[in-house]
């Protein structure tokens, strides 16, 4: 019953290598990328917008109220939390492997266009939030990290493209 849900439980190798084995020049977003497409062009909050506080209607995470569910729903059965790209559950739903290394001064020392982050570390960026994360964890310039060794149902992942 979870087929049109997000893949998660996978260590960063493992949603690179995917990646990889789906075609020739896909790979892992930068966190760059990542936060391009979550923020669109206009330097959104959410991927949706700037509304005041993301509603279960937008989003799956944890409110004032409660979790909106108790793991990962659908891919894309939030279509009213779709980013200005058209993509859907940048926010919500499970956090998303990175190809950048962390480092937490990354937006104070990097080049302004296109930060390609450190060259090496021991923790990957992991961005978007998760359905069990609360609101601020969700706004597209909230950044997060992770393990890359350490599978976690709270993190997941999506593929780019060289080139786009």
């Amino acid at each position: 019953g979870k087929d049109n849900n997000p893949i998660n439980c996978v260590t960063h190798q493992q949603a690179a290598d995917y990646c990889a084995w789906t075609g020739p020049g896909r790979r892992l977003p930068t966190e760059a990328e990542w936060e391009k497409a979550a923020r669109g062009t206009d330097n959104r909050n959410w991927p949706w917008g700037n509304s005041p506080e993301p509603t279960c209607l937008q989003a799956n995470f944890v409110p004032a109220g409660g979790p909106c569910t108790t793991g990962t729903k659908a891919v894309a059965i939030n279509p009213s939390g779709k980013s200005q790209a058209g993509h859907f559950d940048l926010a919500g739903n499970v956090r998303e492997w990175t190809a950048d290394w962390y480092s937490a001064t990354a937006y104070t020392t990097d080049p302004l266009t296109d930060p390609k982050g450190p060259a090496t570390g021991t923790l990957k960026v992991v961005r978007g939030g998760g359905y069990a994360s609360g609101p601020d964890a969700l706004r597209t310039y909230a950044r997060d990290s992770a393990d890359p060794a350490t599978p976690s149902p709270q993190i997941g992942f999506r593929c780019a493209r060289s080139g786009n």
